[in-house]
């Protein structure tokens, strides 16, 4: 039969074979994955301040619940997209230390990434604006 050990929260086989891990467990990983962006990313941390201060203009200007939803999904999915750029850039720099052309095009593609969502965020912003002021 197969052996099991756990290393660093995550169940492994002998021969190397991820076993499904519980959902705490998954939980745990994941919000670890958190604090370490947390504690390494400014442009993470950034983007939660921003997070924050939106959810204080929504409570001030109360638009309307879709709006709130519309709002919260946009910055949520700005946040996501920054911490799969930092996990990208991390595992890139692991594997390639040294400048490659390749490897900084796939840095640049998740920043644009990145980029894109908050354009996003930023025209849901104006369009909420818009339509709690004058609609």
């Amino acid at each position: 039969m197969d052996e099991i050990y756990k290393t660093k929260g995550e169940k492994k086989s002998r021969l190397g074979g991820l076993i499904k891990l519980d959902i705490v467990s998954r939980i745990l990983c994941g919000c670890e994955g958190i604090r370490c962006v947390w504690r390494e990313e400014r442009s993470f941390r950034n983007q939660v301040f921003g997070l924050a201060a939106m959810v204080a203009t929504l409570s001030i200007i109360q638009p309307k619940l879709l709006w709130w939803g519309l709002a919260l999904m946009a910055s949520l999915t700005a946040i996501s997209f920054e911490m799969l750029n930092s996990a990208i850039e991390s595992l890139a720099d692991h594997l390639h230390p040294e400048h490659h052309p390749k490897i900084g095009k796939v840095k640049d593609l998740a920043c644009g990434a990145i980029i894109v969502s908050s354009f996003g965020l930023l025209f849901i912003g104006i369009a909420m604006i818009m339509d709690t002021l004058w609609g």
